[in-house]
């Protein structure tokens, strides 16, 4: 599986639970989300934005990811480049706020081959390790974790089952 066919497989309404603990506090938080994916198929108001960024890609897949429950909405655009087409199973993203467009997140992802795609953000002392992994096409997990100065403060574990076939 590439990683266009994976990110065509999230499109659609998903239930996800999410769990987060602060190793630092000690505390541990849970909420559960309605997240919806879409696939952006013409990617030509962006263009200017992401030439901007990463001049030269072979390969571009954009996803629109909306985060929703009683406390927060987040709406996020992630835009996956490949570099060179032997190396369709890695690349670069660039992730960011569709309200806020000026903060942007940028990484590298793997796509290995056992089906699990890593994202790895790497700012000023402080590193997120992400792993989404979709054993079936309605199911998705992912973990992070977040280390500030090498030591970890926090981890993450978000389930999700899809509501639909989009």
């Amino acid at each position: 599986m590439s990683i266009s066919k994976l990110l065509s497989n999230l499109e659609g309404k998903w239930l996800a639970q999410q769990t987060l603990y602060n190793v630092i506090l000690e505390k541990t938080y849970s909420q559960k989300s309605e997240v919806y994916y879409k696939l952006i198929r013409s990617t030509s108001p962006l263009l200017p934005n992401i030439n901007k960024q990463i001049p030269q890609y072979d390969n571009l897949d954009v996803l629109e990811v909306s985060w929703q429950n009683s406390d927060t909405q987040l709406e996020h655009i992630i835009c996956f480049f490949s570099i060179s087409l032997q190396k369709t199973r890695q690349g670069k993203f660039i992730k960011w706020d569709q309200h806020q467009t000026n903060k942007l997140t940028t990484g590298n992802f793997k796509w290995n081959k056992h089906g699990i795609l890593n994202l790895t953000t790497s700012k000023t002392n402080l590193r997120i390790n992400e792993k989404i992994y979709t054993p079936t096409n309605r199911l998705k997990l992912s973990s992070s974790i977040i280390k500030k100065y090498g030591i970890c403060i926090s981890v993450s574990f978000i389930s999700e089952i899809k509501f639909n076939q989009e």
